[in-house]
């Protein structure tokens, strides 16, 4: 069993001993999720992947983000997934490009399968994430600062007002690395 405490990682054995794997720690224990025979979560230093032999970090794609987070908004993040993608709400951070500019109600996701990260921007302030099956098979649902509850990805408002968002991806470097297509 893995263990995760704030600023280390132990397995612990049928027998109960303890055998320390990491020193990443778990700032968020919202932030924990599994997938197959892995667990993903978030320390101070970024988002990391127990592979079953040692501690990764996976986020390096989105260490602007990361770093321009406070500790306390370490400490809030949440987490779910839905298929192969973590979704991983951030909050509102400054632009790490521009410190005048504040970006909102960011959520990072995460593909496992394609290795590949993503931000996202919503209308809501999310305070919770849950998955739930519906009739179409399972949704993400978020729980909002406001006391609504919305599915995520699902029309174009939200407590009927229409919200802009948006949305990054990383660079292709399809024709050679520094240029971009």
């Amino acid at each position: 069993m893995l263990v995760l405490c704030e600023d280390r990682e132990f397995l612990v054995t049928k027998n109960n001993q303890r055998i320390k794997v990491g020193d990443t720690g778990c700032v968020s224990a919202d932030s924990v999720v599994g997938y197959k025979t892995v667990t993903l979560w978030a320390s101070m230093e970024g988002y990391n992947i127990w592979t079953g032999s040692e501690t990764l970090k996976i986020s390096s794609a989105v260490d602007d983000i990361w770093n321009a987070m406070t500790t306390e908004q370490k400490q809030l993040v949440r987490a779910e997934i839905l298929g192969s993608t973590i979704y991983i709400w951030v909050g509102t951070i400054t632009d790490p490009e521009n410190s005048n500019r504040t970006i909102p109600n960011i959520i990072l996701t995460y593909d496992i399968s394609k290795n590949a990260w993503n931000r996202l921007s919503t209308g809501i302030s999310v305070t919770d994430f849950h998955k739930y099956r519906t009739s179409a098979g399972e949704a993400l649902f978020a729980g909002a600062s406001t006391g609504g509850v919305y599915e995520m990805f699902s029309g174009g408002s939200q407590a009927g007002v229409d919200f802009s968002s948006s949305f990054e991806t990383h660079w292709n470097y399809g024709s050679g690395p520094g240029v971009v297509d």
